[in-house]
């Protein structure tokens, strides 16, 4: 299932997270989803969509490092 989720702001700590297509950093409200069998964080709908249509169809799943 997919939600919007909105990131709290914390100065001391804070919170890196990008795109998992195109690797924007995102601050404040984001786009949640299932993709690969975990949690994955994106832009928007929009980049979701790309990813599953696109990205994986095309390159598959990313290496892990």
């Amino acid at each position: 299932m997919a939600e919007w989720e909105t990131l709290g702001v914390d100065w001391i700590r804070p919170v890196q997270s990008a795109c998992r297509l195109c690797g924007r950093p995102l601050f404040g409200r984001h786009w949640r989803a299932e993709a690969e069998g975990e949690t994955a964080t994106f832009c928007d709908p929009d980049c979701e969509q790309l990813f599953h249509e696109y990205w994986l169809p095309r390159y598959g799943a990313p290496a892990e490092s």
